[in-house]
């Protein structure tokens, strides 16, 4: 049981409910379900998303990599902003995300980035926004 996906989540709560008849359920597909993801995915043009830390553990079962997931066949871009970003160009392209920026980075600092995180991401934003707006998606190909 202990091999089952999800049965060590939370102190192995998984498991204790695999064990009495629970199933395994993606967060981020219930979230989709829920929210009508699909639906807004048909008209989208681009996608900017956000994770606190975007690492390998992002692309699988979280919300972030269900995106990038599911505009990858529809080839709608992908950015994420995120307080910290640990992985590489090439793991990027290989989830379909155009670009990962870091708030830290933006902010000169982790300390900094957590003491003001909301200007901090504004700021990020914008400059991402004056990007796009001065060239489309691809001025981050």
């Amino acid at each position: 049981m202990s091999a089952e996906p999800g049965a060590g989540a939370a102190g192995g709560i998984g498991a204790g409910l695999l064990a009495v008849g629970g199933r395994y359920q993606s967060g981020a597909a219930i979230i989709a379900e829920h929210t009508h993801f699909a639906d807004d995915l048909a008209d989208a043009e681009l996608i900017v998303t956000g994770e606190g830390r975007f690492d390998e553990q992002s692309l699988h079962g979280k919300v972030v990599g269900a995106i990038a997931a599911a505009a990858r066949p529809l080839a709608i871009p992908v950015i994420v902003l995120a307080g910290q970003v640990s992985l590489d160009k090439s793991a990027l392209r290989s989830a379909g995300i155009m670009a990962a920026l870091s708030i830290a980075e933006y902010a000169g600092s982790v300390r900094l980035a957590l003491a003001d995180a909301a200007n901090q991401l504004m700021g990020l934003a914008s400059q991402v926004a004056a990007r796009l707006g001065n060239s489309g998606p691809s001025g981050y190909r």
